[in-house]
């Protein structure tokens, strides 16, 4: 797509937006943020690695946080960050798996 029809599109859409919105998308629409945007979309961002995160969050520190509560431990914080971080390792693994097996 070349940058002169880009950008028409670009102001076209934002014409009617109030004066943030369109300082926002002249941010977000800028080339280097959107090259950056999609790179992170597309390894980070994986849609099933974040929503296993955040399940496995959920499901291993409410127990935790249970367990702490009925016993007198406190907790640190950082579970949720740890069992986020370890359902986004298996979420990720699961993308790539299937990605892989999908090729074949």
């Amino acid at each position: 797509m070349s940058k002169k029809y880009f950008n028409s599109i670009v102001d076209e859409a934002t014409h009617a937006m109030p004066l943030y919105r369109r300082l926002f998308s002249k941010l977000i629409h800028i080339r280097a943020v959107a090259a950056a945007s999609d790179i992170l979309a597309s390894t980070v961002g994986r849609p099933n690695a974040l929503l296993a995160g955040a399940i496995a969050s959920f499901i291993f520190t409410l127990p935790l946080y249970l367990l702490a509560k009925n016993y007198g431990y406190a907790l640190s914080g950082f579970e949720p960050i740890i069992s986020f971080v370890a359902g986004w390792l298996a979420g990720m693994i699961f993308d790539t798996v299937t990605f892989i097996l999908r090729k074949k």
